[in-house]
């Protein structure tokens, strides 16, 4: 039997060794960090990363025993998860509990987390037990934030949450401009990260052709397109674009430049909380969403996005011009 005591590299490797050795042997995972405590542990993917890029070696082999031990976790904040966390309660559907993280501006700290962590983890099993082995795609919808998540990840070097979490602000800013989902959830979110004091940091600029190279290895690529994970309010959905698709979206959010272009587009990516002032109190603290939260799934009529509650150049850009695109124009006759 393997018993595997650590995060969620740990975890997807020991479980790999299990799927092959002996032609399967009892795997029990003992996940030590949020990461794994949520998601990485369950659901029954295993995983070796090869030349550098994600997960291009694995199986499908379900731990035995899955043991989420409260002491095992005190050690770190879950906000070293958000990027999981985040896209967990995305999908979790507007009648779940978790959706108090957003609608009520619960914090995500440990006894929050904690406290809801067996919903957490129903999220995942609810996909998974759909679609245990990824035949039907239902459990590609697990995937929000990944596809660009796993390039950032590549291209600079940054723990995997923190990706993750930067793809999900992708991907739920390029699903309001495909009006699959409203302007208000965009707000909501980058107002939740605000209020657990997470910050954007400035990234170098990098080649659009660095990001392509990432995307052609993306697991959910056939040919030239992409099962692409888009939010349609609270609920994923996924459609096929091309990798120019995708790279073109990247240059549009200023997540990368093409050489020689003269263009200033900025790279940014999510960094872990910091002590000291958040921003929301450097620049005038954050005031909450107006709409009550059984209005977050109506459309909206738009309203200025404050500056403070969206805290990246990219989301606030493209929030601004969402909003203004659903204004309706004035003709003179």
């Amino acid at each position: 039997c393997f018993v595997a005591v650590g995060g969620g590299s740990v975890g997807v490797f020991s479980g790999f060794l299990a799927s092959i050795y002996h032609r399967g042997v009892d795997f029990i995972q003992c996940p030590s960090t949020w990461l794994a405590a949520i998601d990485s542990s369950h659901g029954g993917k295993t995983a070796l990363n090869v030349l550098n890029f994600k997960n291009q070696i694995g199986t499908f082999y379900p731990a035995k025993q899955i043991i989420v031990s409260k002491s095992l976790l005190s050690h770190q904040s879950p906000s070293q998860a958000m990027g999981e966390i985040t896209k967990t309660i995305l999908l979790s559907g507007k009648n779940s509990r978790l959706r108090n993280f957003l609608d009520k501006n619960w914090p995500a700290n440990f006894d929050n987390v904690w406290t809801n962590v067996v919903d957490f983890i129903k999220v995942k099993n609810n996909y998974v037990k759909k679609d245990p082995t990824e035949k039907k795609r239902e459990r590609f919808k697990l995937n929000l934030g990944h596809t660009v998540g796993h390039a950032l990840e590549k291209i600079y070097e940054i723990p995997h949450s923190e990706a993750v979490l930067r793809g999900v602000i992708f991907a739920v800013t390029w699903s309001v401009k495909k009006k699959y989902s409203h302007l208000r959830i965009l707000q909501v979110l980058i107002h939740y990260l605000e209020i657990n004091n997470f910050f954007l940091n400035e990234l170098p600029k990098r080649p659009i052709s660095e990001f392509e190279k990432a995307l052609l290895k993306d697991k959910k690529r056939t040919g030239k397109e992409i099962n692409f994970v888009f939010l349609k309010n609270f609920k994923a959905v996924i459609k096929k674009v091309t990798v120019q698709d995708i790279l073109n979206e990247l240059k549009n959010q200023g997540l990368a430049v093409v050489p020689n272009s003269g263009k200033t587009n900025e790279v940014r990516t999510v960094s872990a909380p910091r002590s000291g002032k958040s921003s929301s109190e450097s620049a005038g603290r954050a005031k909450p969403p107006e709409k009550r939260s059984s209005e977050l799934d109506k459309p909206t009529a738009g309203g200025k996005v404050p500056a403070s509650r969206l805290g990246s150049e990219a989301p606030r850009r493209a929030a601004s011009e969402l909003d203004s695109a659903s204004k309706p124009k004035r003709h003179s006759r």
